[in-house]
């Protein structure tokens, strides 16, 4: 969304949020947590060998890959409709489908491919003819246009020293522990 926002501004577009959009949802297992993504198959696993069924099988308070497939399925039906170029801004795993369905992939038959996704790379995709034509896939060229507004330190002792004296200036003596963090959006510590 922030993301979105940031074009969205750029670009005087109108951002609408969609549910749909939203990134595959472990629940319980969110890969955030240690180890979330093996506890999920094994999670799965046990429920599968109980007997349930692959499209029934969700974590807690998640959902499974087939929830995430019908969202987009959904989500696609509806832009068929309109007539114009449309911006969609989400997550890996999101694209990830959005690429195999384009690619008319049926995860039952063909099995989905595996796309990695870089931050910020771009994916074109057009509706032509009755059939989705992929474009391009993962590309971040646009990145190399980009010119560096500051100069990169050689040295880092210097860069060190500049990080402390701007700590000192913000945070006050009584303060023993201190994290650091450094915001690209604010351009400040």
């Amino acid at each position: 969304l922030q993301t979105a926002k940031i074009i969205g501004n750029f670009l005087h577009l109108n951002i609408k949020k969609d549910a749909r959009l939203n990134e595959f949802d472990m629940g319980y297992f969110d890969k955030t947590h240690e180890g979330g993504g093996e506890l999920f198959k094994e999670f799965h696993a046990k429920e599968l060998a109980k007997g349930i069924s692959k499209y029934e099988i969700r974590p807690p308070n998640g959902e499974n890959y087939w929830d995430l497939i019908k969202r987009i399925k959904s989500f696609l039906k509806e832009i068929l409709n309109k007539k114009e170029n449309i911006l969609i801004v989400t997550h890996e795993g999101t694209i990830e489908v959005f690429l195999n369905l384009l690619g008319e992939r049926d995860k039952e038959k063909d099995g989905f491919k595996r796309y990695h996704q870089l931050n910020a790379s771009i994916n074109e995709a057009i509706f032509d003819k009755g059939h989705w034509k992929i474009l391009k896939i993962n590309d971040f060229n646009h990145l190399n246009l980009i010119k560096q507004k500051k100069t990169l330190y050689e040295n880092q002792e210097k860069v060190h020293s500049m990080i402390i004296e701007k700590i000192k200036e913000k945070i006050p003596d009584f303060i023993s522990d201190a994290y650091l963090f450094v915001s690209a959006l604010e351009k400040d510590f």
